[in-house]
């Protein structure tokens, strides 16, 4: 079936994405190279985690007419969503006011933001000679309004007002030292896996990004590339020349083929060569968390460092996974396990779980409270407190060449509980993501191969009928459901299941039938030779007729 386009279409194609759903029901989606995004399950619209803050400094003109004292006051104002979301503050406007005057607000800067997010503001001010704790002046319900020119609250009516509703009153700093009103920092678009735990949304992982090649040249602060794709998030990273050695050098900004150093590039200069984009190097083995039930405030003060000594000094972390009271950071060779009891910054404790670990975070899935994981020694199961090897049938594939662990960011693990079966899907040589998976049968400990006319990036158990059903996701929007019996489909009133038949005629680009009737609902779906000239090619049907 064809799956809804959801506006992801700027997100960079050669990182696989990961997803947490929150409490409210949407979806936080991250790859460690654009910016996170969030999504309600329901619509096609799509909008960029966290709210940003205000850049534009507004004005503040004080006149007859109002409640103010005489002293200096500070004003601040920030953006807001639809369901309660916030901005951090604008930058700060000091104003001396006389007694009796009134702030006439001018230049509240209109959001510029591009997804239609923000739906108001809020202007804030201090009382008099007071510059830690802010109140609510009033709220602006669009984002259009630049203006507001009565505010003429006295002092006294505005603490007034957040006695009687706490919300209309913020903290600079907390009493705990901890940010109040600039709290509200976006998530950070370097760290590639979500995952909601205790109240939290908690990101880890860095990704190495090295797709296409690059031109690095002696005394110049630019770097050219060939098919990179890059995107301006990774300003602030490092680029390596990897065929040439030497330091790393910080991004200034990036375009999908241009990079901008910080400084002159030292090396030799180099065409076409390996290079490597990495998250600065403080920031390997570090998770970031958010505020408490805020899963799109995530400062990046609240982190905590995952200690080597817990692991080999080049195990990196691929992922994060929650069970019952446990956060599991699964590593390219261990897992450790996570907890706290109220604060991260302070009681967090964090273990060794288990000596083996995970090709990515999508490697991972849980049946009947056991994990079924793939690590570089293939397949096994992890019950929390013991792992148990169970690919020994199958170990020759990860020994012989077969599997191509070059595309191990693209390996997935499913498990579907109605066949009580776990797939570990995996990329045969000359394949990128994978076109088949190991099935494994945990009841009777088979182990068998299935393969498919299509690359699959994931699967997933999904109602339909009310019937738990296992979907895998193909390329080209299309969605596919599996064990459906020998025609592979979703049964409608339109189309039922697979439509199979010989063709009597063909070219580079169309297949005659003249046995069958295609039908119009057939446009967009995929087309597959499954046996004779041709077999394994894969196409999507643009256009037809009743039998082309």
């Amino acid at each position: 079936m064809g799956a809804p386009t959801i506006g992801l279409s700027a997100f960079n194609v050669h990182q696989p994405l990961n997803f947490a759903k929150v409490p409210s029901g949407d979806i936080l989606g991250a790859n460690g190279i654009n910016r996170p995004f969030r999504w309600n399950g329901s619509t096609t619209l799509v909008h960029n985690a966290g709210v940003d803050a205000p850049t534009g400094t507004h004005t503040i003109t004080l006149s007859a007419g109002g409640g103010a004292s005489a002293g200096t006051y500070i004003t601040y104002y920030r953006y807001g969503d639809a369901d309660g979301n916030w901005s951090n503050l604008s930058p700060a406007v000091t104003s001396v006011a006389t007694a009796t005057q009134k702030f006439e607000w001018t230049n509240v800067a209109n959001a510029t933001n591009t997804d239609g997010r923000i739906t108001k503001k809020q202007l804030w001010r201090t009382t008099v000679n007071e510059s830690s704790t802010l109140y609510l002046v009033t709220t602006i319900n669009d984002n259009t309004t630049t203006s507001f020119l009565t505010d003429t609250a006295t002092d006294a009516a505005l603490i007034a007002a957040a006695e009687l509703d706490a919300t209309k009153r913020i903290s600079v700093l907390n009493p705990d030292g901890s940010l109040g009103a600039n709290r509200f920092c976006v998530p950070p678009n370097f760290k590639a896996v979500p995952c909601w735990f205790q109240d939290r949304l908690w990101m880890g992982v860095d990704v190495e990004y090295n797709v296409g090649t690059a031109v690095f040249t002696n005394g110049s602060p630019t770097v050219t590339g060939t098919s990179t794709a890059w995107v301006s998030e990774m300003a602030g990273r490092y680029i390596y020349n990897t065929s040439g050695g030497g330091k790393g050098y910080l991004i200034s900004s990036a375009s999908a083929t241009s990079i901008t150093l910080s400084e002159n590039y030292a090396g030799t200069t180099t065409s076409s060569v390996s290079y490597a984009i990495r998250p600065a190097p403080s920031w390997r083995n570090t998770l970031i968390f958010s505020e408490q039930d805020e899963p799109e405030s995530m400062c990046e003060t609240n982190t905590v460092k995952v200690q080597q000594s817990l692991s080999f000094v080049d195990d990196e972390i691929v992922g994060l996974q929650c069970h019952g009271s446990y956060m599991y950071i699964l590593k390219d060779r261990t897992i450790l396990r996570l907890s706290y009891v109220v604060q991260p910054k302070i009681d967090t404790n964090i273990t060794l779980a288990a000596q083996r670990g995970a090709f990515n975070n999508r490697c991972f899935d849980m049946v009947e409270d056991i994990a079924y994981i793939m690590d570089e020694s293939g397949p096994y199961r992890f019950s929390g407190d013991s792992v148990e090897a169970i690919g020994h049938k199958i170990e020759d594939y990860w020994r012989d060449g077969t599997i191509d662990f070059s595309m191990k960011k693209w390996f997935w693990v499913k498990a579907n509980p109605a066949t009580e079966t776990v797939y570990f899907a995996v990329s045969l040589a000359g394949e990128t993501r994978p076109k088949g998976a190991f099935v494994y049968h945990y009841r009777v400990d088979a182990w068998w191969y299935v393969s498919w006319h299509a690359e699959l990036g994931g699967a997933c158990i999904y109602p339909i009928s009310s019937r738990p059903r296992f979907l895998l996701g193909g390329t080209d929007d299309i969605v596919f459901l599996a064990e459906q019996g020998f025609a592979d489909g979703i049964d409608s009133t339109t189309e039922s299941g697979t439509t199979r038949g010989t063709a009597t005629s063909a070219t580079s680009t169309t297949l005659t039938d003249t046995a069958a009737t295609f039908t119009a609902t057939m446009v967009g779906a995929p087309l597959a030779i499954v046996s004779g000239t041709g077999k394994g090619q894969y196409r999507i049907i643009a256009s037809r007729t009743a039998t082309e």
